[in-house]
């Protein structure tokens, strides 16, 4: 990763074209002379930053773990306790939606789904901690759940939406926005039951003597 910032600047540039073109021609068809010639620099920049193609998507992956990452610590790292459950929901489909349709990164990596193996080690752990981080929002928000329930609630979620947003990535954009809005009503119909707290025990009357 350079450090000065004109090679920054080359380096997210040529980011910028392999992202592109991974998700236009697919990474097998993709050359890095095409690579270089898209991000308007030399063959000898591209390897001086990556060795092959492969890591050339690698570091595209990456790019979108670390998007990922830093859009849900937006959105879950410090939750008001005033914020309802239904406008965390919208607001994280919303984001991730907006994300995956600006970036062509994460284009990139639902069309050449194939290479996962290269990056199936750091999006599982990603994955892990995004569920860690909701189970603790839930124990917080809904205290009344058995000790286990609020991570596996959190696991179904997360995985839920990840599949979702990949499903409808591939899907036909006339598709993706439906899909999107299903999604948000599909969370929100599974967590209300569990978030609502259980109703107070009846007393029994004293029986007189």
């Amino acid at each position: 990763m350079p450090v000065q910032a004109r090679s920054r600047r080359r380096y997210d540039a040529i980011l910028d074209a392999a992202a592109t073109l991974f998700a236009e021609a697919g990474f097998e068809a993709t050359t890095v002379e095409g690579i270089a010639e898209r991000a308007e620099t030399s063959i000898g920049s591209v390897y001086q930053f990556f060795p092959n193609k492969t890591a050339l998507f690698d570091a595209v992956a990456e790019r979108t773990l670390e998007r990922s990452r830093e859009a849900f610590d937006a959105l879950f790292a410090t939750v008001p306790d005033d914020v309802p459950w239904p406008t965390l929901i919208d607001g994280a489909v919303d984001a991730f939606a907006a994300l995956h349709g600006s970036d062509p990164a994460f284009r990139a990596v639902v069309v050449n789904f194939a290479l996962y193996p290269v990056y199936q080690e750091r999006d599982d752990a990603l994955t892990r901690a995004m569920i860690e981080r909701l189970a603790q929002l839930l124990e917080t928000r809904a205290p009344h759940l058995p000790e286990r329930r609020p991570r596996l609630l959190a696991t179904v979620i997360v995985q839920t939406f990840a599949s979702t947003m990949f499903v409808s990535s591939r899907s036909a954009p006339s598709l993706r926005g439906a899909m999107r809005e299903e999604l948000k009503t599909l969370v929100r119909r599974y967590l209300e039951p569990e978030l609502e707290p259980p109703p107070p025990a009846r007393r029994r009357p004293l029986r007189r003597p």
